[in-house]
């Protein structure tokens, strides 16, 4: 028999798991596919009848027909349904086409089908492979947390500086939980694996090498008069992280290429990069190097009364250089 007869059954269902397609091989026909153990192809679906349907060619020899036989649930071809109780005409069907039935899907191909195109495969990045290990991603986690928690303790200099620990660490936890959590789930649709352990470890590698990056940037700013030059360090350093970020959090769940993930990760960054600007150039144009003397620093100054020595002047407001101490 000629390949142009055969066909290929591809059989997967809703209970199943994930890539768990049956495949079998049909050179003869009528081929029946139902739930009876007399059928061609034998399906263990509850809402498939014994005998469900039958696949057969037609009078020429290179097409094929669906007659369902005696069906309580009816066949589904692509996306026209067909009811019937009885033997029925024939459902024409061609290379390609999706028959549903019950709660199960047959793609139907001819052996000669043109399959897709052969993927490349990329070998994983030993970064990718270290945060993969449950000890690592959570240590970078934990270290991350307790970076987050001084950074709020050290910017804190009143007796409220508990507080301010646990809301930026609490802060920094949900912050971090929505990142990767948001990418999982990207990647558990793309590449049925959600790659969570690897994202917590990759936003926590993040923020740390941000805050030892903040610390060499103050004294390299002090160095250069916080200049043009300095602030281009700032930018370009920062921006190379958030690329770094995004673009292995596109490869961790995305199936796309390599150059596809640099250009999405690049228009992220510079989009991100954009807003950060135009904030800042707002919140500086509310910035008023001459604030209203009369409305703001007159009556303050106009209280404290008119002095020709210093030390007349600290006796009399002397409760300006007294700090309490609790």
């Amino acid at each position: 028999m000629s390949n142009s007869k055969q066909i290929i059954v591809e059989i997967s269902s809703q209970d199943a798991p994930e890539n768990n397609n049956q495949y079998h091989k049909v050179a003869s026909f009528p081929a029946s596919i139902g739930r009876g153990f007399d059928n061609d192809i034998i399906i263990d679906d509850a809402f498939i009848c014994s005998r469900h349907l039958e696949i057969n060619l037609i009078e020429d020899g290179e097409d094929w027909v669906i007659n369902t036989l005696e069906t309580v649930n009816g066949v589904t071809v692509n996306k026209d349904t067909y009811l019937s109780e009885s033997k029925t005409s024939s459902i024409p069907l061609k290379s390609g086409d999706h028959i549903h039935i019950g709660k199960t899907t047959l793609k139907i191909y001819d052996v000669n089908h043109q399959v897709e195109e052969t993927q490349k495969l990329h070998k994983q990045h030993g970064l990718f492979t270290m945060l993969g290990k449950p000890i690592n991603s959570w240590l970078l986690f934990f270290v991350a947390t307790a970076v987050a928690a001084s950074i709020g303790y050290l910017s804190t200099w009143d007796k409220e500086s508990s507080i301010s620990t646990i809301s930026t660490a609490m802060v920094w936890i949900g912050a971090c939980l929505i990142w990767s959590s948001s990418w999982a789930l990207t990647g558990r649709i793309n590449k049925h694996k959600s790659y969570f352990l690897e994202q917590i470890g990759l936003v926590s590698l993040y923020l740390i090498i941000s805050d030892i990056l903040y610390y060499i940037q103050l004294p390299l700013d002090f160095a250069l008069h916080e200049n043009l030059f300095a602030l281009i360090i700032e930018v370009s350093s920062n921006s190379l992280l958030v690329f770094g970020l995004v673009y292995g959090c596109l490869v961790l769940s995305s199936n796309h290429s390599r150059r596809r993930n640099i250009r999405d990760a690049a228009l992220f960054t510079v989009a991100m990069v954009a807003i950060i600007l135009m904030f800042s150039y707002i919140k500086a144009g509310k910035f008023s190097v001459k604030p209203k003397y009369s409305d703001v620093l007159e009556p303050y100054f106009s209280s404290l009364g008119k002095h020709n020595d210093i030390e007349s002047y600290m006796a009399n407001n002397h409760d300006m250089f007294i700090k309490e101490f609790d």
